[in-house]
């Protein structure tokens, strides 16, 4: 049987952004992770698995899915320390698993040297090699630069060419306009107006109330779960707060010790209610952008209506701003524990009867009523900024629509004068079917 490596061998680095993100739970950083177009993690094979590196992954775990693309890649540098490929393959396979336990499952991790990757780019003789037949760089670099080249470009692609396909059925409705007799163009002419007007008052009754009230539902159901993964979580939380490194009988008066221990339960529990509350805006921002989607394809729908050769493209993603939050518990009256700190007698019986369980379920009572507080205020933090920002949001939405049915209008109307040219717009119109062509060339 493999053992498992004595070492926890973590030690969470940002190196793409300077090391800034090492402290989790910052509000800053929880930005910058939003933001961030790749996160590469770096560990040192045998370095210990701190606690600071469980908070940063467990933060990443929560974040995963709010993500539109897997942006984030670990490597687990110095495995030619690696004793045989044994060890190499149950350091790997731990390394899954941890991570599969902070929500990060199926992770693009990679094991490596870097000194002989240095060997390997400068051609130096690379030294002992332990079990590794190369560096492992390589694997790396192909699957990064795959990633930078194709799924993250993939995105601005996409948009480019939906942009060439509005300009395509443009094109072609202002070439087919150009061609029409003066009659048939007076009479288009006329329509267009009416066509315009009925377009901008869809546009201007729109009141998303019921994206608004989606949004107060969503943020309901999101923080129902964070009540229930954080006192899921409370039970390891408790055992490193009062663990028997610290409630010894011979460390003098058993009182401030207990103190001690619970200031630090309450500091982790109110570390992990503001994570979770950064974590739940990503979420948040993730539901309204879909929200946002929906409504631009209902809109998009009604619009061509009236007209089924208007091609509209969504506007850019709307910029959302996360409210800020402070660890809970601070100012949380300690008096409310009294009775489960008195039920500590002395070391032995604490960790070797039922005291233990005893004083756990009794904290875990007296915080369900701070912690409900706390999520009341937050849910109505959560409410009223992203509210205001989805109003925002969505005014953003109508006012680039109403631009696109102007311009689209507007070329309509020049197509129709007489001194449009049907020839030029038709080649405008060939030349870029002939691009978006090259587009589905390259997809077959």
């Amino acid at each position: 049987m493999i053992e498992r490596p004595p070492l926890r061998p973590w030690l969470a680095k940002m190196t793409n952004m300077h090391d800034r993100l090492q402290q989790a739970g910052d509000n800053e950083n929880a930005d910058k992770v939003k933001h961030a177009d790749a996160l590469l993690f770096v560990t040192y094979y045998n370095h210990a698995f701190s606690k600071a590196d469980r908070e940063f992954l467990l933060q990443l775990g929560r974040v995963k899915d709010a993500f539109s693309l897997d942006k984030m890649f670990f490597i687990i540098n110095a495995a030619d320390l690696a004793q045989s490929k044994e060890e190499l393959e149950a350091v790997i396979s731990y390394m899954n698993g941890e991570l599969a336990r902070f929500g990060i499952r199926f992770p693009r991790l990679y094991a490596l040297s870097s000194r002989l990757a240095l060997a390997e780019k400068t051609g130096a003789e690379p030294g002992p090699r332990g079990v590794l037949a190369d560096s492992g760089l390589s694997a790396f670099e192909t699957d990064f630069f795959r990633f930078l080249t194709e799924e993250l470009a993939e995105v601005a692609v996409e948009s480019a060419y939906a942009e060439l396909e509005r300009a395509r059925r443009a094109a072609e409705e202002f070439a087919r306009a150009a061609g029409q007799s003066e009659a048939e163009k007076a009479e288009k002419r006329q329509a267009l107006e009416a066509v315009k007007t009925k377009m901008h008052a869809v546009l201007a009754g729109i009141d998303d109330a019921y994206g608004r009230q989606a949004l107060r539902q969503e943020v309901d159901e999101l923080l129902y779960y964070v009540k229930q993964r954080v006192f899921f979580r409370l039970n390891d939380v408790f055992k490193e707060a009062f663990n028997p490194a610290v409630l010894r009988d011979d460390q003098g008066p058993a009182r401030r010790a207990l103190e001690r221990c619970l200031d630090e339960l309450l500091a982790s529990v109110g570390f992990d209610l503001a994570q979770e509350l950064r974590a739940t805006s990503l979420r948040v921002e993730s539901f309204l952008h879909k929200q946002l989607a929906e409504q631009f394809s209902r809109l998009f729908h009604e619009l061509r209506r009236f007209d089924d050769a208007l091609a509209l493209t969504p506007p850019e993603p709307f910029a959302f701003s996360a409210p800020e939050f402070a660890n809970a518990l601070g100012d949380v009256d300690r008096v409310r524990f009294t009775k489960a700190l008195s039920l500590y007698k002395n070391a032995k019986s604490f960790f070797e009867r039922d005291e233990k369980r005893r004083m756990k379920e009794e904290i875990e009572a007296a915080l369900v009523e701070p912690i409900d507080a706390y999520l009341a205020e937050q849910k109505e933090r959560l409410v009223a900024t992203y509210e205001e920002q989805y109003k925002a949001a969505v005014a953003a939405l109508l006012a680039a629509l109403a631009e696109q049915v102007d311009s689209y209008m507007e070329g309509l109307l020049a197509a129709l004068a007489e001194a449009a040219d049907h020839e030029a717009l038709a080649r405008i119109e060939a030349a870029l079917r002939g691009l978006l062509s090259g587009r589905v060339g390259e997809a077959r």
